[in-house]
């Protein structure tokens, strides 16, 4: 994801492994995993008529998202609370294992997105085709939260910072309000701490972002 370049992997190898069939905690964790790889894939190919494709992949991770066992339930949610300093909801989860699932879920949810707004709202024109946008946008932002929630939540895992600075570095550009600029500016530099990323760069660049979006709002 950080270099934009579909993964150089022949991703039906995945299906072979024995862990990825079954009803296993890591079965699940290895399917959101390949659905992932697959999204990106077609993210990054720059193929101009893979509507289908894109389809198919929607019905995948609603049919994976709809099989997850009850050990993937959130065990609890603090949800947004911007005066209590929550900009981000706080969610736990059982296990590392659920963690990184629906991170990886959410990922491919928030790409499928952006693809949806880069699309250029596919038959839509005019105000439908901005109004599609408006909704793809505000879609990426509702799941880069809860990519954050769930590193937030789940602080004994340091490898959940890890997929929500990703969607960050692909989608961050998207954040318009100050203060939850300022949380994820700290979410990442709370990351340096954590794990072996440089995250300076990252915030130079989304800042650098920031900036020219909003002046461009003021022209």
């Amino acid at each position: 994801m950080v270099h934009k370049q579909k993964p150089d992997l022949y991703l039906e190898i995945f299906k072979t492994f024995q862990s990825y069939d079954g009803n296993s905690d890591r079965s699940h964790v290895n399917r959101a995993v390949y659905l992932l790889a697959r999204v990106l894939h077609e993210f990054f190919s720059g193929s101009s008529d893979i509507s289908q494709v894109w389809t198919q992949l929607e019905t995948e991770l609603d049919d994976w998202y709809r099989g997850i066992p009850r050990s993937f339930q959130v065990l609890y949610e603090a949800p947004i609370n911007v005066t209590a300093g929550r900009t981000f909801p706080s969610i736990w989860m059982l296990s590392s294992l659920q963690v990184m699932a629906l991170e990886y879920y959410y990922a491919s949810r928030a790409i499928i997105c952006l693809y949806r707004c880069n699309s250029g709202g596919g038959q839509a024109f005019g105000f439908d085709a901005m109004k599609a946008r408006k909704s793809n946008e505000e879609s990426i932002l509702y799941y880069l939260r809860r990519s954050i929630g769930l590193a937030r939540g789940n602080e004994y895992f340091p490898g959940a910072y890890y997929m929500p600075s990703y969607v960050l570095f692909l989608c961050g550009h998207l954040i318009r309000d100050p203060i939850e600029r300022d949380q994820c500016v700290q979410f990442l530099g709370d990351m340096a701490d954590r794990v072996p990323r440089e995250s300076y760069q990252l915030i130079q660049t989304l800042q650098k972002e920031w900036a020219e979006l909003d002046e461009l709002g003021r022209q």
